[in-house]
């Protein structure tokens, strides 16, 4: 895991990092197709913390749309078919209180040109695990 995929959260009043599990071996993603990914990372980084330990939390059901998944789960594909029209910037994996995944994708418009100044007008959220 890149630290640059963990997302800083506020999680039942402490500020936690978070990010998703992957397959790092296409042959275990395909032979796992549609299995999903049943595992998330948490570290606590609060105040105080100076050796942060991450816990491995295990999922009652797994994440079937995650960055890369195979096919028709790939969170950029998922979203771009339900929201054909919306530009697509970035993405960031969230928990709620609960423990339950989501991504929340950032739809922006493009105001100058097609590289130029960009805008997000609306956020899009899609449920992890959803099937």
């Amino acid at each position: 895991m890149d630290v640059a995929e963990f997302s800083q959260i506020n999680y039942r009043g402490e500020m936690v990092r978070i990010a998703p599990f992957q397959y790092t071996d296409i042959f275990k993603e395909y032979i796992n197709f549609g299995a999903g990914v049943p595992y998330y990372v948490i570290v606590n980084t609060g105040e105080g913390n100076l050796n942060a330990q991450a816990e491995i939390v295990t999922l009652d059901e797994p994440m079937k749309y995650y960055p890369r998944a195979p096919l028709q789960y790939d969170l950029h594909r998922h979203v771009a078919m339900r929201h054909k029209f919306s530009y697509i910037d970035d993405w960031f994996f969230e928990i709620d209180d609960a423990g339950h995944p989501y991504w929340v994708v950032q739809g922006i418009t493009k105001r100058v040109g097609l590289w130029g100044a960009k805008d997000m007008n609306n956020l899009i959220v899609v449920d992890a695990c959803y099937r």
